[in-house]
C-alpha cells in the first residue's frame, strides 16, 4: 500500500520515474503530474477496504454459504 501511495504522489524519485514510464507505455500524455496526497489516501483506503472485505468473505466462507442458500431456494421454487 505504501508503494501505491508513493507511486501516485511521487513521494520518491523511483516511483515518479516508474509512473512516467508506465504512462508512456499505456499511451498517456506523460504529463508527470502527481496525484494530490488527499486523493491518494482516499484511493488507498478504498483499496484496503476491498482487500479486507474480500479476506473476510474468504475466511468466514460467506460466499459458500450464499451459494448453498441460493441452491436451496432454487430447489424450492422448482417444485
Amino acid at each position: 500500500m505504501t508503494g501505491l501511495y508513493a507511486f501516485m504522489t511521487h513521494a520518491q524519485p523511483f516511483w515518479a520515474d516508474l509512473h512516467a514510464v508506465l504512462d508512456k507505455m499505456l499511451g498517456g500524455a506523460a504529463s508527470g503530474q502527481a496525484t494530490d496526497p488527499e486523493v491518494a489516501r482516499v484511493i488507498c483506503a478504498v483499496v484496503l477496504s476491498g482487500l479486507f472485505a474480500s479476506r473476510t468473505v474468504v475466511n468466514f466462507g460467506l460466499f459458500k454459504s450464499m451459494q448453498k442458500c441460493e441452491s436451496h431456494i432454487l430447489s424450492l421454487t422448482s417444485r
